[in-house]
């Protein structure tokens, strides 16, 4: 019994550890977007861009969970900042895509990046091999589950 109650005790600690984790990057990507002129939520459409690659808006509107016509408008506000542009796609030249400026994005990013992804590596050096493949594991885990959900609330 004892275990069982350190067990549930010790998985509200861990959940609670991952919402701290969830609101201090959310707070961290808002002030960083804020930091260059732009809002904490068109800072993670850039990101999905950077990540996924050059997309159609329709499939990034899919992806941000949000209508085509939301995300004509924060293309045009990305677009205005040189941080996408809309390009012929090279499949289908009829149609666009939203394509990263990812040397754009590091010049007006990167100083602020550099120091936290230099302290990322460091923090990450101190576990073991074992150590980092189940941290991996759990976090794709914990994110599939949070992405399941998202779906599940917009109706996907």
């Amino acid at each position: 019994m004892k275990t069982s109650k350190h067990k549930s005790e010790l998985i509200r600690e861990v959940n609670a550890a991952c919402r701290e984790m969830s609101t201090a990057t959310v707070l961290f990507h808002q002030s960083l977007a804020q930091h260059v002129g732009i809002s904490g939520a068109d800072h993670k459409y850039l990101d999905i861009l950077l990540r996924k690659g050059a997309m159609s808006a329709i499939r990034l509107a899919k992806y941000a969970g949000l209508t085509a016509g939301a995300i004509t408008g924060i293309v045009d506000r990305l677009e205005k900042m040189a941080l996408v542009k809309r390009e012929a796609d090279p499949k289908d030249r009829r149609k666009i895509v939203i394509a990263p400026q990812v040397e754009r994005i590091n010049q007006l990013f990167g100083s602020q990046l550099s120091s936290l992804i230099q302290e990322n590596e460091t923090f990450h050096d101190k576990y073991s091999l074992s150590e980092l493949v189940f941290i991996k594991e759990y976090l794709e885990n914990i994110t599939a589950l949070v992405t399941r959900k998202t779906r599940e609330l917009t109706g996907e």
